[in-house]
């Protein structure tokens, strides 16, 4: 029916593959459904309901990365990428779509608002909150609950989520107020982000569900993630740039002065991602004989993982390479202090040797 220019009866096969999918949890087929009628309300200029259609879609399909099912739909995933890359411009699972259909920002359909008052924020270590150059005193937030709110809707930034898991996961001590709660949180932190003269949301409420309206907000976790993705792309000898601009912006672990079970997973992948990249950095410099620098990249990844024994063993060669005998003492000291406090094990066999070997003795000396 979209091939044939008849409108109305592909709006109505959408509308029921919806009603379908939204009853039976059918994910795949929702998402493409819901980008299906994004693209028709983008046909009739209805910007507002096709972004709002297109993200709805996007938090569906975005965890399975099948990505290729919005590339199969050529023209109509150009357009509606295009309307997502302008509302969330670093999100993964757009950019490879966008970047598989060789489109290019100057074809980006201009989107809603005229106006959209960016909020920055830091998520890589403690909370920080700016409106402009101006970071938001804590007073602002009147109780920390909304704060914790904010803090909820960048951690789950790409889903649709509903009110009762909302709930759950902030309220958990005062379920049966939790609703008259939130919504009191709700109203506090769109009042603290806004500006006397500004009415947006930030927030946006959707049949029962609620999401951080993105293209309001410049988070640091997307700009370190974007660099990362570019230094994928990039040839091998210009990727380390990006490698440490990614490097450079992570401050600690994701809101680290937060205290949430739901923020484990996320801090986890986020020190998975940044202690891959300080290796992947590290290699480069040990590959160009520049060892200061890979011992203090190495020294960086163990701050996030400190029981990782083979960094260690890294840092005891390069320290050797280094003409540091004292250094590599010291390090083996320490890693095996380490093992025998906290772990009441010794290091492994292969690193025993491997120190042994370093500094010309036998290992049964030690």
């Amino acid at each position: 029916y979209l091939e044939l220019e008849q409108i109305g009866e592909a709006t109505s096969i959408f509308k029921e593959l919806i009603a379908r999918g939204e009853e039976r949890q059918y994910r795949i087929p929702l998402a493409m459904a819901y980008f299906g009628l994004a693209y028709v309300r983008n046909r009739e200029a209805n910007q507002q309901d096709s972004l709002l259609l297109a993200q709805r879609s996007l938090a569906l399909i975005a965890p399975s990365q099948a990505w290729e099912l919005y590339f199969d739909q050529a023209d109509r995933a150009r357009i509606v990428c295009n309307l997502l890359a302008q509302a969330t411009p670093a999100h993964p699972f757009v950019g490879l779509v966008r970047a598989a259909l060789g489109a290019k920002n100057d074809s980006i359909v201009p989107v809603i608002h005229e106006t959209r008052p960016v909020i920055r924020v830091q998520a890589l270590g403690s909370l920080r909150v700016f409106r402009g150059t101006e970071e938001l005193d804590p007073r602002v937030w009147v109780s920390a609950k909304a704060r914790d709110l904010l803090a909820y809707f960048i951690t789950f930034r790409h889903e649709f989520i509903p009110l009762d898991r909302i709930v759950d996961a902030l309220w958990v001590s005062d379920a049966r107020h939790g609703t008259a709660s939130f919504h009191t949180a709700l109203y506090r932190l769109r009042h603290a982000l806004r500006t006397a003269d500004d009415m947006a949301k930030f927030i946006i409420a959707s049949n029962g569900e609620y999401h951080l309206d993105a293209a309001h907000f410049d988070i640091d976790v997307d700009a370190f993630e974007q660099a990362i993705r570019e230094g994928n792309r990039a040839p091998s000898d210009e990727s380390v740039r990006y490698y440490q601009r990614a490097i450079e912006m992570y401050q600690g672990p994701f809101l680290n002065n937060l205290y949430f079970d739901w923020l484990i997973p996320e801090q986890q992948r986020l020190a998975d991602t940044y202690l891959m990249t300080l290796r992947t950095v590290e290699k480069y410099h040990v590959k160009g004989g520049n060892m200061e620098a890979a011992l203090n990249l190495a020294r960086q990844a163990l701050l996030v993982d400190p029981f990782a024994e083979p960094i260690h063993c890294d840092v005891m060669r390069y320290l050797y390479e280094l003409g540091d005998r004292v250094g590599l003492h010291k390090q083996y000291a320490v890693l095996h202090t380490l093992m025998h406090d906290e772990l009441g094990v010794e290091p492994l066999p292969e690193t025993k040797q491997m120190y042994a070997k370093l500094i010309g003795i036998s290992q049964s000396t030690y």
